[in-house]
């Protein structure tokens, strides 16, 4: 009897043990705990709307995975993983798709940190560009209007996963 008692004992002991090393969080990190965020920041939620309005007859994308976008093939062995690892964890501030779910445009608002990232952006915009996409980039204190948004994306064709995207 008393070996079972002691043997309850080790697996009660063992059960808390194991409920406090976890302490129902799902990270692993240490008092790191997750919590959600919003999709969008306040003023690309107004960029999102002039989007909207500008492209009725299109759909926009928020916060799109280079991944989801694009992906790496060919070269020698691992190279296609290493090029993977260079986007495969950038996002995209918008995609914009025509009605058929074509990508026409990947869309940048750039906000003051990037004044130190022009080198970062540009190498960023190399890559889509090779992969087919036209990136639009703009400035993020003084934004386009929805005339000028409408103009810039309607003269884009559609891009076909395999073709590279042109202006008309």
């Amino acid at each position: 009897m008393l070996k079972f008692v002691f043997i309850g004992c080790v697996v009660l002991l063992l059960v808390l043990l194991i409920a406090k090393a976890g302490g129902g969080r799902s990270t692993v990190a240490r008092g790191a705990r997750l919590t959600a965020k919003s999709l969008l920041t306040r003023n690309e939620k107004l960029f999102f709307e002039q989007l909207a309005r500008a492209l009725p007859s299109h759909y926009i994308f928020p916060q799109v995975s280079m991944g989801a976008l694009m992906t790496a093939k060919g070269g020698e062995s691992g190279d296609s993983g290493k090029l993977r690892n260079q986007f495969n964890r950038k996002i995209v501030d918008f995609v914009v798709a025509d009605s058929n779910l074509d990508v026409v445009a990947l869309i940048e608002l750039d906000d003051a940190s990037h004044n130190n990232k022009r080198d970062t952006d540009a190498a960023r915009d190399r890559m889509t560009a090779e992969a087919g996409f036209v990136t639009l980039r703009y400035e993020s204190r003084s934004k386009p209007t929805a005339e000028v948004l409408r103009r810039d994306i309607l003269k884009l064709r559609p891009t076909a996963a395999t073709g590279k995207a042109k202006p008309f």
